[in-house]
């Protein structure tokens, strides 16, 4: 029995670097990533009214900000919703190569065109998107014309063999 209490203080010992050391790289990772940082809520959602309502200065507005991610305790929140996302799909390796990617000159300018990057394919996609609906709208339209042709048989027919009755 003391053996095995032995082996499973070992084993427990043991991992907590290796534990340690992925934790401190998603740290790095979020970090280097400024996903802790990412203020824009916070700031046309509750700073900037503020600032407006009562004329805030440029450095009362900062001061503000800072307040307020200082009383939420934003950084720490925002970290702790991301972290399980990167402990679930990547190994400690990964991470590791993933910051030293983000630590080149190609990495950083990644890092610095993300914002937009993720802008420009959020538009292009609605676009595309958009363009869909009378694609999407003749399509129904046809079943549908499709489907009124179809007898009553033919009909019930198709509603028992899709739910399996």
């Amino acid at each position: 029995m003391r053996k095995n209490i032995g082996i499973i203080f070992m084993c427990v010992l043991f991992a907590l670097p290796a534990y340690a050391d992925k934790d401190e790289k998603i740290q790095e990772l979020i970090r280097i990533m400024n996903l802790s940082e990412q203020e824009v809520y916070l700031d046309a959602q509750i700073v900037t009214p503020i600032a407006c309502s009562f004329d805030l200065s440029a450095t009362e507005e900062t001061s503000v900000r800072n307040s307020i991610i200082e009383a939420l305790d934003y950084t720490n929140q925002v970290t702790e919703m991301v972290k399980p996302f990167w402990e679930e799909n990547f190994s400690e390796q990964e991470l590791e190569d993933l910051l030293n990617f983000y630590r080149t000159g190609v990495g950083k300018k990644t890092l610095d065109l993300m914002p937009q990057m993720t802008q420009y394919v959020a538009e292009k996609v609605a676009e595309y998107q958009e363009g869909l609906r009378p694609k999407i709208t003749k399509i129904v339209s046809d079943l549908m014309v499709e489907h009124s042709r179809r007898s009553d048989v033919e009909r019930e027919f198709c509603i028992r063999k899709k739910f399996g009755q």
